[in-house]
């Protein structure tokens, strides 16, 4: 969920805004794989799954497309420089649904900004061991 886009369409204009968004879709698109999805879900709000990536690395993964976003800067878009993205992680336990997942990374994702924003939040999940992570 990209931080404080509202305000942006504000003080800038939807203009400003569409080239945020445009942006944002296009770091999206040249950062994940020919295998994962991407979509955008609604206004500001995109899900990405990432297919055969374990929490460890997904969270890798989205810490550093945030930093990524953060450092962008949209040409003829004063606004770029105020807006970040908040995200919330998740990893698929046994036969989760979709939609049981998108709801807590939704839970997630809504921690993330009471929590200050810019920021990955991932739920229900404890990080593995160097050594787990080398052997996956």
């Amino acid at each position: 969920d990209l931080d404080h886009f509202k305000r942006v369409n504000d003080e800038y204009g939807h203009q400003a805004g569409d080239k945020v968004l445009e942006a944002f879709g296009h770091l999206l698109q040249s950062s994940v794989r020919e295998s994962d999805l991407v979509g955008r879900m609604g206004g500001e709000e995109f899900c990405i799954v990432l297919w055969n990536t374990n929490a460890d690395n997904a969270r890798l993964f989205t810490e550093g497309l945030r930093a990524s976003f953060e450092a962008l800067y949209v040409s003829a878009c004063h606004a770029s420089r105020d807006v970040t993205a908040s995200f919330g992680v998740v990893a698929r336990l046994h036969n989760e649904s979709f939609s049981h997942l998108y709801g807590k990374a939704d839970k997630a994702l809504y921690e993330a900004k009471l929590t200050g924003r810019n920021r990955v939040v991932m739920v229900d999940h404890k990080p593995a061991s160097v050594t787990q992570l080398n052997a996956a």
